[in-house]
C-alpha cells in the first residue's frame, strides 16, 4: 500500500497521496489517451476525478466506478501494476520524491512478500519479474514463493508433473504406519 488515505471523490485527499496518484495517473495517461493527463498540484479537482474515473472504467474495468482510489484497494494495486509495466523506475523515484514509505496493509494474508530460490534453482529471474510475482502474490494473499527450478525443459516439467501426480495418487491409496506400507481398502 503506497497511499495512506483515500484519494479522489469523497476521499480524505492527503496532499502527498494526491501528488503521488496524480503522478501515476499521468504516467498512464501518456500511454492510454482514454485517461486524461492532470495537473500535479496535490489538489483534487474535476480533472483528477475524471482521470481516476476513466482509469477505473477502462483499465481496472470496474462495473461501478467511484472516482476514488483507496489504500490497498483494487484501483491502487492496478495503478501501481500498470505503472511498473510502463516504467519500473517510476515508483521508487516517486517514493523518494514525496518521501513515502510503503505501508504494509493490515489485512489477512498481508505482509512482506518473499521470493526464495531453492538450492537447485539458479537466480535468473529479473528484479522486474520478481516485483510482478510479488504483486501477484499480494493479490493472492501469499507471502512466500519458492523457486525450485529455473531451468527446465518442457519435457522435464511434464515428467516432474506426471511423477508428482502419480505420487499423490498413490498416497491417496496407501497408508504408512510405523511398521511399513499397507494398502488402503478400496479401489485403486
Amino acid at each position: 500500500m503506497y497511499i495512506k488515505q483515500s484519494v479522489g471523490q469523497a476521499g480524505i485527499n492527503n496532499k502527498t497521496d494526491v501528488f503521488f496518484i496524480q503522478e501515476l495517473i499521468n504516467i498512464i495517461a501518456d500511454e492510454d489517451k482514454r485517461i486524461p493527463a492532470v495537473t500535479v498540484d496535490g489538489k483534487i479537482g474535476g480533472k483528477t476525478k475524471k482521470a481516476i474515473n476513466n482509469f477505473q472504467q477502462y483499465i481496472v474495468k470496474l462495473k461501478s466506478t467511484d472516482s476514488r482510489i483507496d489504500p490497498n484497494g483494487r484501483s491502487e494495486k492496478t495503478l501501481v501494476s500498470k505503472v511498473i509495466e510502463i516504467d519500473q523506475e517510476a515508483i521508487p523515484a516517486l517514493l523518494i520524491k514525496y518521501k513515502i514509505k510503503k505501508e504494509i496493509p493490515a489485512i489477512t494474508g498481508s505482509g512482506p512478500r518473499n521470493v526464495n530460490y531453492r538450492s537447485d534453482a539458479k537466480k535468473v529471474v529479473s528484479v522486474y519479474s520478481e516485483n510482478i510475482i510479488k504483486l501477484s502474490m499480494g493479490y493472492a494473499g501469499i507471502n512466500k514463493c519458492d523457486f525450485s527450478s529455473t531451468h527446465r525443459t518442457f519435457d522435464d516439467q511434464a515428467r516432474i508433473m506426471y511423477k508428482n501426480f502419480l505420487l499423490q495418487t498413490l498416497l491417496k491409496h496407501y497408508v504408512q504406519p510405523e511398521a511399513g506400507v499397507i494398502l488402503k481398502q478400496g479401489k485403486m
